[in-house]
């Protein structure tokens, strides 16, 4: 099987795109290109990447990325096109007829529209529901891949799909040797952004601080030069000790450093998008072995307080969050057996190889039918 995985707005080397969806093809035997904004041609863990530059900004991007990434889609001859932005679904009238081409809709883009900072208030609502016109149109008769559950019930026209959620390469993060675990060291990866908590964090470590509970942060992950610069502000204001931002690292190396600390933070604020959905970064804690505070939305208790594994708490609430961490902090032993029960649980059941079985088994259920289609 041929597969080419196209993007122009991810990193080549996303966690999702590359290291899960492409390497486990590869892993599979199967012809593996990748096509991304990227400084070179080159093969990468036997991915062939083709490479277009990348663009600074959006309408750049749309007027020179897309026509770009399309071209040279199409001159690979794939039985299967896997797709992963929103501004790519024009592609599916312009790649070959001779492979499938299908969607993967990492996050849901009518309900995430309404609560983009770039664009005005007062446009977000139309904007959305002009967006589901545009999906309903161009995605009708598309295979779509959904990262959540949750999305399906917003889809129900999509007449082929599969639930492929981005869980973690558990045994990976299992097997990280860690010299040793900082007790106090708190962590944060992934996006760095108001909407994931982070400044509601910074409220909880300066209420900790005030306490006089010793704690360290350590936030690793990407941010608007805007948000940093607010984040940097506050914890100079507040006089806020041992904060440390790292940006964007590999992720392997990211979590190497998360391994080493005493708990994990994943209190996202309750967006549309957040709440029925999974954060990936919620089951990494629990596979390097972190107990884990997280946003107390039913979706993640059902993990979370199921597995025994952390505390939840109302994300909006630094109190709930300084109290929680404190709960940990104070009783060593059921923190160890938060971690057990976590890692153990995210070996068991919540692990990327259950999701790579289904990504290929759709893949190979829609070969079938094309086969009969094509020309």
């Amino acid at each position: 099987m041929k597969v080419v995985h196209i993007t122009t707005v991810h990193n080549p080397f996303d966690t999702r795109i590359f290291e899960k969806m492409c390497k486990s093809a590869v892993e599979a035997g199967w012809d593996v290109t990748l096509v991304a904004g990227h400084d070179r041609n080159e093969i990468v863990d036997g991915v062939k990447v083709i490479s277009f530059p990348r663009q600074p900004n959006r309408l750049r991007r749309l007027l020179l990325s897309i026509p770009r990434a399309i071209r040279l889609a199409s001159k690979v001859r794939a039985d299967i096109y896997h797709i992963h932005d929103p501004e790519l679904l024009v592609a599916f009238r312009f790649l070959p007829r001779s492979g499938i081409a299908i969607y993967d809709m990492h996050e849901n883009m009518a309900a995430s529209i309404r609560h983009k900072p770039w664009i005005p208030s007062w446009l977000r609502s139309p904007a959305a529901r002009l967006w589901n016109c545009i999906e309903s149109m161009l995605l009708r008769s598309v295979p779509v891949i959904f990262a959540e559950y949750s999305y399906q019930r917003d889809y129900p026209w999509v007449k082929c799909s599969e639930v492929v959620l981005n869980m973690p390469k558990s045994e990976q993060l299992v097997a990280l040797k860690v010299e040793g675990r900082v007790e106090g060291k708190l962590v944060y990866v992934g996006t760095v952004s108001a909407g994931r908590g982070s400044l509601v964090t910074l409220r909880a470590l300066e209420i900790l601080q005030r306490r006089r509970t010793e704690v360290q942060f350590l936030c690793i992950g990407p941010s608007a030069p805007q948000h940093r610069a607010e984040l940097d502000a506050f914890v100079s204001q507040k006089e806020l000790r041992n904060v440390q931002f790292i940006g964007r690292m590999r992720s392997i190396d990211a979590w190497k450093l998360a391994a080493q600390c005493h708990i994990g933070l994943a209190t996202v604020l309750p967006l549309p998008n957040y709440v029925e959905s999974y954060p990936t970064k919620l089951f990494e804690y629990m596979a390097i072995g972190v107990p884990v505070i997280a946003s107390n939305f039913e979706l993640y208790k059902n993990v979370v307080e199921t597995v025994g594994c952390g505390i939840c708490v109302d994300p909006e609430d630094p109190e709930q969050i300084a109290g929680a961490i404190e709960t940990i902090l104070d009783n060593p032993q059921m923190a160890s057996e938060m971690s057990k029960r976590g890692q153990n649980a995210a070996l068991v059941r919540f692990r990327w190889d259950v999701e790579a079985d289904k990504l290929k088994t759709f893949y190979s259920r829609l070969l079938p039918v094309h086969s009969v289609r094509k020309p």
